[in-house]
């Protein structure tokens, strides 16, 4: 599990380097790395992207992006 704090820089790290592509370009790196029997780092970079789109969300609610805290085992899969 990422840490709050890293798990945030990143995901702003990836939407300031690919802007609305960054959950997609997050999930894909995911999938690359599952393919190469990386599962921990593919779970982090699911969580990455997760969190990507919590902050899309947020950004599109209220238009202030928010501390994003790290998924719970039973919410890392809610894609």
């Amino acid at each position: 599990m990422i840490e709050a704090g890293d798990l945030s820089r990143a995901a702003h790290r990836m939407i300031d380097n690919h802007g609305s592509r960054a959950a997609s370009e997050a999930e894909r790196r995911a999938r690359n790395l599952l393919a190469f029997g990386e599962t921990e780092t593919a779970a982090s970079w699911r969580q990455i992207a997760s969190a990507i789109r919590r902050m899309r969300k947020t950004e599109h609610g209220n238009g202030a992006a928010e501390r994003i805290e790290p998924a719970t085992a039973s919410g890392a899969a809610d894609g």
